[in-house]
């Protein structure tokens, strides 16, 4: 069986944790109405953060880091005027 990619892997982390992904997309949403340019490493770690300190749910929120560009891509096709407030790189891997 031939190893998944990080976009196959995230797709799939992304149908399991659908609660998850809409969080990234609130705050994000959040910062662009503030007008504030950020970096989608600091939304992520807040993600972790609520989910630790607010829900005390650890394991729910577990967010691969490989994950957290194509996070950010997705936010855009929805939502395309974020790409004024965050900076992306072309992907390393498939």
């Amino acid at each position: 069986m031939a190893k998944r990619t990080i976009q196959e892997r995230y797709e799939n982390w992304r149908k399991d944790h659908p609660e998850v992904y809409k969080l990234f997309e609130q705050y994000v949403l959040q910062m662009v109405v503030r007008k504030e340019k950020f970096g989608i490493s600091l939304i992520a770690e807040r993600i972790r953060w609520y989910g630790i300190v607010k829900k005390g749910e650890k394991e729910q929120f577990k967010i691969p880091n490989s994950y957290r560009s194509r996070i950010i891509r997705d936010i855009i096709k929805r939502w395309p005027n974020v790409l004024d407030y965050v900076e992306i790189r072309d992907l390393r891997t498939p």
